[in-house]
């Protein structure tokens, strides 16, 4: 018998760590489309500290963000203290990157001046944002060039960033092309192709 999803959504803020962690898990594996998942998950790392919050926060990058849940993460990573946990400004870096285009864009400035947020993965997000531009011609010259992505700049131990960079560009890319609009947004779920 399946344990029911709103208890599931509780378990999120319970005092274990190794149940608030199968929780989030369990969402951001199902791809849920609930964007309350992750106010729980703030919750937690509100309520239980971020020592070991990097455990809730990188499966949040599967999770569907909201314009609040992006400005929490940004006030994270403009907070000094967000570097003195381990994998944190790490895993809160990735999930501007994995974030839905409408909220970074509203929000660019503010992401790439947040104080934590990883030089390295600026990149990603400008190339996302660039993309916005561009008409069906473009889309089609730049997903053929993308076949090319190991030499797109990347260094070689950011094989995982460049992998997601690639299916987030992907899913942009096609979304641009109207006809291929409801098939991107459909297959590729926040940034990855086959889910």
């Amino acid at each position: 018998m399946r344990f029911p999803e709103d208890k599931i959504k509780e378990a999120i803020l319970h005092p274990d760590l190794e149940i608030r962690d199968r929780a989030t898990d369990y969402f951001a594996k199902s791809y849920s489309h609930d964007v309350s998942i992750m106010a729980q998950v703030i919750k937690a790392v509100e309520t239980y500290g971020r020592q070991d919050a990097y455990r809730l926060i990188g499966p949040s990058r599967d999770l569907p963000q909201t314009a609040e849940s992006i400005a929490w993460v940004i006030d994270e990573l403009n907070d000094d203290q967000s570097e003195t946990y381990e994998n944190y400004t790490y895993n809160l870096s990735m999930v501007l990157v994995e974030a839905d285009l409408p909220l970074l864009l509203s929000n660019e400035s503010a992401v790439m001046e947040a104080r934590c947020f990883l030089p390295d993965l600026r990149p990603a997000i400008d190339d996302r944002l660039r993309m916005l531009s561009w008409d069906e011609a473009t889309c089609w010259r730049r997903l053929e060039e993308f076949q090319q992505f190991p030499a797109c700049g990347f260094r070689p131990e950011n094989t995982l960033v460049l992998i997601s960079h690639f299916a987030n560009s992907l899913r942009t890319m096609l979304s641009r092309i109207p006809y291929l609009t409801a098939w991107a947004n459909g297959v590729t779920r926040h940034g990855t192709c086959f889910r």
